[in-house]
This record gives structure tokens, sequence and C-alpha cells, in this order.
């Protein structure tokens, strides 16, 4: 190509090189404007875009408070001077008064300190430590068990007999005892310490490994024995509730941490301050739902004007914004517009539109605020205002609560009409008839001795490690056996984990136990394995007792799902994203949803922005085309070498045939002048 280039021009004297440069730069000409301009107004598109993009989530970020119960519940809370009490935390929706209180005790825990050990590596001796938790009496002679509580079991082997392997394995149980170990001058002393409260008092039991236990005497593990029987332990402080009195009213709780006798304060306990009388008051805040909707107003103009920018027309010079040709932006735009002037559904409230509490769309499509009628909302119809934003769930029946699930941006506004049709029910075992010999008496009462009570229990299909009841222990009545009993199975490792429980009862009538699991369903089951003789004297064998039942019923005369005593819509209905708990008996109710204006924002928002949205997919095809604009430009500077080449060739051609002329017309000449010569 290079020796054409050269060549070219010499036979006709014309700069053929730029005139072929020329004619291929004419020739793209049209195109590479049209490509230029294309990708202009894409580029364009993209950058406001990117704006939009950030008007509408500043726009979100600003309506997120109105769309918010605790906006509208918002409380503020006074206290008068005092070291005794230090408020924590006010929720949303505290109970709002005024209150008087005096605290008369703090809660304290029990704590047991051991004798003293030359060193933490000393060992403490093999065997089990049974810790169950309850009342003691004043004077310590009496212990009462707390069923609810979990009876935590510790094992002590070859792998950590010492006074370290002790605390380790108390402390790894976490199950309400704390375990120190403090060295008083002199040697190491073991300091178990409760949770505070009168019911969290600690009796230890002792099952010590080997073939004569004594499990009581001040040798090997027994000397961590705190029983009835044996107090092997000191107590340094006994365990009590804390003492309060609130606008006379004598209350106790098991901590100094107060947080259920004022609905949504906290409140701590610091010292007793008998006879100092503390006020405080909490009042509702509307201050706060206050601004946020004038927010809500200014935040949207900001939003609609940018908005106005991206995809409006000048009217004065007719010239068009960036977007102004682009669907899927203006279409966004007219969908939060309709939000503002449509009516709400479901709100289940006196009021259903902006307007009707003061806000108002102007020509211009900006909003305005009435200050007269929105003043009127705010002090007279607060909670329909509140209702008008919010998203709001109401049910007909105490017996059906309603919530709302990991789908509940699919749940659509409306009314909806559950009925059931099954109840739910939980799985239980019931055990036979006791051994005779435990109710000779007239009652039931056992004393387990040195005999194995040992068994396995399965609860909704996790089976527990072997669990076993304390050697040497009585029980004067089924009462307190069943309270044993559920105390040890929820206690259990492998249950607790999987937050696994059961009630145990015992029925006096046909002297026999019954064990329910605490969930509803199909999967609600309990089943006994490895029970020993001693554990079938109580009427418990090995096998599987009764399933529990899901419920079932319709919403809107559509099947639901049960799963337990939940019940789900189907995936395909409206009601899809709501769930329906019910409670036994439940028979129908009338449930109404609405999410509330600020909730429709945002969802129409987040629909907008969310990955594979409206937007994104816009973009997405726009970011194609700049891709196609590219290829393009490759195929022209494709097709301008190839058009570049065929005039190169063409004008090489014109030249070998004006150099041949030239050649020809100097031979003639030359020829002329011999002749002439001659």
């Amino acid at each position: 190509m290079s020796s054409i280039v050269s060549s070219l021009g010499a036979g006709s004297g014309i700069d053929t090189t730029q005139l072929v440069n020329s004619l291929v730069e004419a020739e793209r000409a049209p195109t590479d404007a049209r490509l230029d301009e294309k990708q202009a107004e894409l580029e364009a598109d993209i950058s406001a875009y990117g704006t939009f993009q950030s008007s509408l989530s500043e726009f979100e970020a600003l309506i997120e408070p109105l769309s918010s119960a605790d906006t509208y519940s918002a409380r503020s809370v006074s206290f008068s001077d005092t070291d005794a009490i230090t408020p924590t935390e006010l929720d949303a929706g505290a109970t709002t008064g005024s209150y008087q209180i005096e605290v008369v005790s703090i809660a304290t825990s029990q704590t047991l300190t051991s004798g003293s050990y030359a060193s933490e590596d000393d060992a403490v001796g093999e065997g089990t430590l049974t810790i169950r938790f309850g009342e003691w009496s004043e004077d310590g002679s009496s212990f009462s068990h707390d069923g609810e509580s979990e009876t935590l079991q510790i094992e002590i082997d070859e792998n950590n007999n010492s006074l370290q392997g002790l605390a380790d394995a108390i402390n790894d149980a976490d199950a309400g005892v704390q375990a120190s170990i403090v060295y008083d001058g002199e040697g190491y002393r073991l300091m178990l310490s409760s949770e505070s409260g009168l019911r969290n008092g600690m009796e230890i039991s002792v099952e010590e490994a080997g073939e004569s236990p004594t499990n009581s005497d001040n040798q090997g593990l027994s000397i961590l024995a705190f029983n009835t029987d044996t107090q092997n332990l000191t107590q340094t402080q006994s365990a009590s509730d804390a003492e309060l009195i609130l606008n006379g009213l004598e209350l106790t709780r098991e901590t100094n941490e107060i947080d259920d006798v004022i609905t949504g304060l906290t409140f701590e306990l610091n010292s007793s301050s008998e006879g100092e009388l503390i006020n405080f008051s909490i009042s509702q805040d509307d201050s706060i739902a206050e601004q946020a909707i004038r927010d809500f107003v200014e935040a949207y103009n900001v939003f609609y004007e940018t908005a106005e920018n991206l995809t409006g027309i000048d009217e004065e010079t007719g010239e068009k914004a960036a977007l102004a040709n682009e669907p899927i932006a203006k279409s966004a735009v007219t969908q939060i517009r309709s939000i503002l002037t449509a009516q709400v559904e479901g709100t289940n409230s006196d009021f259903n539109s902006l307007a009707q509490v003061g806000i108002l769309t102007e020509l211009d499509g900006t909003l305005t605020i009435d200050e007269e009628i929105f003043q009127d909302a705010l002090d007279n119809n607060f909670d329909e205002l509140a209702a008008l934003f919010t998203p709001s769930m109401s049910s007909s029946s105490s017996e059906i609560d309603v919530g709302l699930g990991s789908y509940a941006t699919n749940a659509q506004p409306g009314t909806y009409e559950i009925e059931i049709t099954q109840q739910p029910s939980k799985g239980e075992f019931s055990g036979e008839v006791v051994d005779s010999s435990l109710t000779s008496s007239g009652s039931f009462s056992l004393n387990t001795g040195s005999e194995d009570y040992s068994f396995e229990v399965t609860v909704d299909g996790v089976t527990s490690s072997a669990i076993s009841l304390p050697a040497d222990s009585l029980y004067d009545s089924g009462a307190e056996m069943a309270a044993e009993l559920q105390s040890l199975i929820n206690g259990d490792e492998n249950l607790s984990d999987a937050n696994l429980r059961v009630n145990v009862t015992y029925d006096e009538a046909s002297q026999s136990f019954n064990f329910e699991s605490d969930s509803y369903g199909s999967n609600s089951k309990v089943s006994f394995g490895s029970t020993t003789a001693g554990v079938n004297t109580l009427g418990i064998s090995d096998g599987g007792g009764t399933a529990g039942v899901d419920v079932a019923g319709t919403i809107n005369g559509e099947a639901g799902f049960g799963a337990g005593d939940i019940l789900l819509p189907d995936v395909n209905s409206d009601a899809y994203g709501l769930v329906f708990n019910i409670t036994p008996g439940a028979t129908s109710a009338t449930v109404d949803f609405s999410v509330g204006v600020g909730g429709l924002l945002v969802r129409e928002i987040e629909y907008q922005l969310d990955d594979g949205g409206p937007i994104e997919f816009r973009e997405d095809n726009i970011d194609t085309e700049l891709a196609g604009i590219e290829e393009d430009r490759d195929e022209l500077d494709r097709k301008m070498a190839l058009y570049e080449s065929r005039l190169l060739k063409e004008y090489q051609t014109m030249e070998d045939i004006l150099n041949s002329l030239n050649n020809s017309s100097t031979a003639l000449d030359n020829l002329l002048a011999t002749l002439n010569a001659e």
C-alpha cells in the first residue's frame, strides 16, 4: 500500500493521497455525526437517570419516618432529680401519665462460696452437680423449686476435675449461674452467683462418682452441696426481689432493670431510697409527627422540581429535558403523583386522602399545607391522621391476629375474610398410670434414692441427651414431680439450643403424667426412649405420642397454607405477605390491611430503584445501545478502510495509465525529432 501511496500523483501531478483522504472523510462524516449524536443522547440519559435515582433515594429517606408507627406514638419523659433511678429507654407508644415511685429495696442475687483451695488446679472430685432454682425460706430450712426454671446438670470427670474446670463447666452452660474463682489472700474459693430475684435461689445436689458416694459429706464433690439436708457452701448474700411502690401500689420484680411496670419505659434501680418519692411523667410528643409530615411535603416538592427539570419541556424555548422522551422516568413520576391524590384503601379511618388533612395538590403539581385543616387534624383527629400515613392492620377477632411476613411488600391493601376449618393443636405424650407403690399413701410420693431414673426425650424431632432425676431426691406430690421433669427437659442443652420446650402436668384423677410440646402443628411431637425401670414406674416408657395438627382455613375463599398455628395465604393471592396467627377456638374474622400513604410511596420508590426494577432495566438497555454504537463504529472503520483501499487502487490504475501515456508521448516526441533531423 505504501508503494501505491508514494506513486500516486506521479503521472497526473494531482495530490491524489489528499484527495482520497478527503473523499473517505466525506463518506464517513454523516454516519459519525449520527453516532456521535446518539451516543451523546444516551450518555445524557444515563447521567439524568443517575440524578433521578438520587432524587428518589433522597425523597424515600425523608418519607420513611412518615410511614413508621413510632413517629406517631413518640413520647417524652421527665424525672425529678434522683440517684435511685436511671431511665434507660423510652419506647414509642409508652403509656402516658404522671407517676410517683418509691424504691424500697433493690433486687439481689444469691451468692454461695466454697471453702479454700490451695490452687485453681486442685481437684474437686468427679460426679454430677444438679442445680435447681427456686425460693429459699428466710431461715434456709426449706426450698420451693420453681418448675418453670430449667434445671442445670454439670458433669465433672477426669477432663475437668479441677476448681477451674468446674467454674468453666458452669459458665459454659450459660444457664443462670456465674462461677468465679476468688483469691482471699490465703487460698482460692469458688463463688457461685445466681441471677437476681427471690425465685432464683440455688439448690445444689451432688451425685459423686464411685462405688460408695456419700453425696453429703465435706469431702470431694460433696463439699459443693447446698440443699435442705446439707449446706457445705456458705451463703454470703441471699436472693431477693426488688420492692417498689408505684402510685401507692406495692410491686416486686426479680431484676433491677424494670421494663414491665409502665409499658414502654425501662429504668434501672440503682439503690434503695425508702421514703423518697420520685415524680416523673410521660407525655405524648406530637411534634415529631408534625415535623415528619412537613418534611415530607417539602421533600416531595424538591423531588418534583428535580423530576420536572429532567422530564419536562421548557415552555418558552420548547427545549426538551434529558428524560422528556423516557416513558419509564415519566411513569415513575406519574405513579408517585397518583398515590398522593388517590384514596387510601383499608385505612379503617375517617381519613383516606391527603386533602382531608390539609395537604393539597396545586396546579403546578407541588404540595401545599392548608394550616387550618392540618392543625385541626393534629389537634382533634391525630389517630386517624396516623392511620392515613402508616401501615395498619386490624382484626375483628382477638383470636385471629394479623402480622407481616417476609414478603410483606407483596400484600395488597384491602379487607380479608378469614374462615378457620381446622383448629391447630400441640403434640403430646400421655403416660400410663404410675406404679401403685407411688400412690399407696393416697397421694403421689417418690424418693429417688440410688435408683436410676434416666431417659431420653424427643421433642419436635430433636432428641435430648440422657436426662436423670437427681439421686436421693424426695417428691411429695405429682405436681412437684411434673415441675422437676419439665425443668430437667427444658434445661437440656440439645432442646434449649433448638428453642424447644414442653409443658408437663400430672392428673390426680388418672394418676398419670402428660408431656405437651410448646409448639403447634404436624411437626409437634413428643416421644421417649432409653427409659429405665425407675422411669417406667412413672408410667413413662419408650414410644411416641400424638402428633399435633396444623391449622387450616381460607382467606377470601381461597385455601391457605397451615403451619402450626400460622395460616399463610396462597402465593398468588392479594393477601400473600400477611401472616395470620390463630388461637385455638377461633372461627372467623374480618381483617383490614392498609400500608398508608407513606407505605405506598416507599413501595413505589423501592420498586423503581430495586435491582431488576424499571430504572435498572432501562439503564441496562441504554448500556446495550451504547455498546451497539461502539460496534457500529468498528463496522464503519472496517467499511471506510475498504473504501479507502478501493479508491487508492483506482487512482493507482489511473496513474499507471497516465504514466504509460506519458512514456508513449515521450517516445513519439523522440521519434519525430529523429525523423526531422534526417
